[in-house]
């Protein structure tokens, strides 16, 4: 796939989708829903909710289902919108991360 060739065809539209929501909610997963064409995420970090004081993190495993979300999910819905970051997940690193334990959001446990 050459971005650069297939710039704006619909094809590009597809995967350059940032937005789903949440289709399906239970205490173990939740499944987005996106809205063009079923398009699925992968090794990106997702948020959920608007506002940052109350945004959560989301890490996708494969296709549309969530392995975990990383934060409080009290208020999460079914048709609420989820955001992709593109971004992966990350953790600090260096000198002053030795010697200290930190969970999936780079805080010390």
């Amino acid at each position: 796939y050459n971005p650069e060739q297939n710039e704006d065809n619909v094809l590009a539209r597809m995967l350059d989708h940032k937005e789903a929501i949440i289709s399906h909610l239970s205490w173990a997963s939740l499944f987005l829903g996106f809205h063009t064409l079923g398009i699925y995420v992968h090794n990106d970090v997702m948020l959920a909710f608007g506002t940052p004081e109350k945004q959560i993190l989301i890490e996708p495993i494969f296709a549309q289902w969530i392995q975990s979300a990383h934060g409080k999910t009290d208020g999460l819905m079914r048709g609420m919108e989820v955001i992709d970051t593109g971004a992966p997940l990350s953790v600090p690193v260096g000198g002053a991360t030795l010697g200290r334990i930190f969970n999936v959001l780079g805080e010390t446990v």
